[in-house]
């Protein structure tokens, strides 16, 4: 019994906490339908480096602030493109020439990190253009409209 429950609770502190549509969009200094345009295998440096993915994106269109000159638009991450080795809730961007919507958050050493990692990044549907994901079930037209309403100062009671 107390095997199953140390399993059950440290296996449940790896698992990410999903967030809500407000407080995600609250954390992000932008959001915007991005492209992949380029996702690159990065060799291992050092004897016991882990292999990494990086992934540069271009802004189609920006749907909340504007995306910081001088931060690059490229993200890094654990993994192999191959998908033979990931690490478990880091953002998943979809192939190059692909499209998603994501909610950046702009770091004080001058990178950009999707918000709350893997929530941070809608893949859309190629044909559809629906949210995939933790988009799934949202559509765009849900997500602007959130944006606009976090946008306006609550009223005062």
């Amino acid at each position: 019994m107390l095997v199953l429950l140390v399993t059950v609770v440290a296996t449940g502190w790896a698992m990410i906490e999903a967030l809500p549509l407000q407080e995600l969009i609250d954390q992000a200094d932008f959001i915007g339908i991005v492209e992949v345009v380029a996702r690159r295998q990065l060799p291992p440096t050092g004897p016991k480096a882990l292999p990494l993915i990086e992934t540069t994106i271009k802004v189609v269109r920006p749907l909340k602030g504007t995306w910081k000159a001088d931060i690059p638009p490229v993200f890094t991450y654990m993994g192999t493109l191959d998908g033979s080795m990931y690490i478990e809730d880091q953002p998943g961007f979809p192939a190059e020439g692909q499209q998603a919507i994501a909610f950046v958050r702009f770091e004080k050493n001058g990178r950009a990190s999707c918000v709350n990692s893997i929530q941070g990044v809608w893949a859309l549907h190629p044909e559809t253009g629906a949210p995939q994901g933790m988009g799934l079930g949202k559509t765009l037209t849900d997500l602007e409209k959130a944006i606009a309403d976090r946008a306006v100062p609550p009223v005062a009671r």
